[in-house]
């Protein structure tokens, strides 16, 4: 069964992060979740850092805010699934 990537760019929406990860957790596929954080200033990195830290497929990755696609970029380089899901 392939493995499922999604990805997720993130800027200054921890509550929306947050959610977004918590309903993909559900996936009943073999799966991995990439959250790319684009320096946000409200703390959304070290906010969903503490609550998913003891979940190994889910990766949360600090990045300098260099625009959706950068993160997008970043995130596909550290992908592992054979199909990727894109989530703003």
């Amino acid at each position: 069964m392939p493995k499922i990537s999604f990805i997720i760019v993130n800027y200054s929406t921890k509550i929306l992060l947050e959610q977004c990860i918590n309903n993909l957790l559900k996936v009943q596929l073999p799966h991995e979740i990439i959250a790319i954080d684009n320096n946000s200033p409200d703390g959304s990195y070290e906010y969903a850092k503490n609550i998913f830290k003891d979940y190994k497929n889910v990766h949360l990755v600090p990045n300098k805010n260099n625009g959706l696609s950068a993160g997008y970029n970043l995130a596909i380089k550290k992908a592992k699934g054979d199909i990727h899901i894109y989530l703003g």
